[in-house]
């Protein structure tokens, strides 16, 4: 979850795409934007994106952030979830793995939470059940500014689970995490349902969709596999025409 001064995305630019069935592009995903800007992570030297992330150890104080303010070691939350640590990391290494399949970004886990580009951890001010922070930075290019920053804290109060169980009042790790991870790199709730990415929590969807993979790919374009298989079959579907002539 997000808040703060963060608006969609112009309907000029996605509002009046349109797809199949009358489908506007904002039904099937919102990229972030923070006053005014849309944000993303911004690539290395090399031209890769590939952005570090860490589990709070210690209280940790994040100034000016409008969520997660303050996080700490997740610990707590998981021995009141019956959940081991072996188990919590597994859930984060599959969620950050959700996007990185999805588009052409990538993650690496440190030790340092301070050095960390994307912290994770739990509430120290309790409220709703997850939320992330996405801290701008000053460069702005191609449209984008920047994300400098950014945090992702669940209430440590809330019972949690791994796995769909049908109790939507105990929210699974791995689909909330990869929820928080998704505002983390720069994506929005988009206007329809039935997407990771949408506002309320669902056991419907075990993965992303496909509005949710076509946000990845919108802000930092599609994984060189995807690409090279969507030129295969683009290739494969032009030799069957040629030989059909």
């Amino acid at each position: 979850m997000l808040r703060g001064n963060i608006q969609a995305l112009p309907a000029i630019m996605l509002g009046t795409m349109l797809f199949a069935g009358g489908v506007t592009a904002g039904d099937l995903f919102q990229p972030l934007v923070i006053g005014g800007q849309t944000v993303k992570w911004f690539p290395r030297e090399d031209g890769r994106v590939v952005l570090t992330f860490a589990i709070a150890r210690d209280d940790m104080t994040f100034e000016g952030a409008i969520n997660c303010a303050r996080i700490r070691s997740p610990r707590a939350l998981l021995e009141k979830s019956a959940i081991d640590g072996v188990r919590f990391r597994q859930a984060l290494s599959a969620a950050f793995g959700t996007w990185e399949r999805a588009a052409n970004v990538s993650f690496v886990e440190i030790e340092d939470p301070h050095k960390a580009q994307i912290v994770v951890g739990a509430q120290v001010e309790t409220e709703g059940y997850a939320f992330s922070n996405v801290v701008p930075g000053a460069r702005i290019s191609n449209g984008f500014r920047e994300i400098s920053r950014a945090q992702v804290c669940l209430n440590p109060l809330r019972k949690w689970k791994l796995g769909f169980g049908g109790d939507l009042s105990i929210y699974d790790l791995k689909y909330t995490l990869t929820h928080e991870i998704g505002h983390a790199i720069g994506l929005d709730h988009p206007t329809g349902r039935g997407h990771l990415m949408s506002f309320r929590y669902s056991e419907k969807l075990d993965g992303l969709s496909g509005g949710d993979r076509a946000g990845a790919e919108y802000v930092y374009g599609a994984r060189l596999q995807t690409r090279q298989t969507r030129d295969e079959r683009d290739r494969a579907a032009a030799n069957t025409h040629a030989m059909a002539n």
